[in-house]
């Protein structure tokens, strides 16, 4: 009788302690479930923030995209007007939108002031091109006869001296009569006659 309340005894112990373990594993799961569910709560508003933030960004890319057609679009279709050849207008749309330190409708006023957007001009100087720009070498100025070049240095060069002398109208009269001359009076006529081309440019292209 002892033998069978032993072996009783024992049995039960067993099923006892594997309901233990079963009753701690279940616990386990469900405190690592919690802790799941609490970390997924505390990462869902950075989720919701960094798939805003994509969003945002996206539009941001594609509206920039969108506004640089559109800009492009509206100077072909100005420069259509130039007496310069259908490349050569592609090419100069490139190189006014390609840099960013002068604005497009200044580069404009600056072109038609200068060369009235022939690219064969001569000033009385022997400046030729489109923004009639001259290299100062050892043995003298040289015009830079490639309306690309032409363009791509003048643009250079005003934009160097915009941020030398701080303001357009000073860096215009620098451009047309040299940095000496930055303040000189005497070019005020040039530089208002750039922006006012400029001006005019600028309303052209909000049509």
């Amino acid at each position: 009788m002892k033998r069978r309340e032993s072996t009783s005894s024992v049995v039960l112990l067993k099923d006892h302690l594997a309901v233990v373990r079963r009753v701690k594993r279940r616990a386990r799961w469900i405190n690592v479930g919690i802790i799941a569910m609490l970390l997924v709560s505390l990462a869902l508003p950075y989720i919701f923030h960094l798939q805003a933030a994509l969003v945002t960004e996206a539009y941001r890319l594609a509206q920039v995209e969108f506004d640089t057609i559109r800009a492009r679009d509206r100077l072909l279709t100005l420069l259509r007007t130039k007496p310069i050849t259908v490349g050569l207008g592609l090419d100069v749309a490139d190189i006014i939108l390609t840099q960013k330190e002068v604005p497009v409708t200044i580069v404009l006023g600056l072109i038609d002031v200068e060369s009235s957007f022939r690219s064969d001009a001569v000033s009385g100087a022997g400046a030729r091109g489109l923004v009639q720009v001259m290299l100062i070498h050892d043995r003298g100025p040289v015009s830079i006869t490639d309306p690309i070049a032409n363009l791509r240095a003048g643009l250079g060069y005003l934009a160097g001296l915009k941020r030398n002398f701080g303001t357009w109208d000073r860096a215009l009269r620098a451009y047309n009569g040299g940095p000496k001359n930055a303040d000189n009076p005497a070019l005020t006529k040039y530089a208002k006659a750039v922006m006012a081309k400029a001006d005019q440019y600028q309303r052209e292209m909000e049509r």
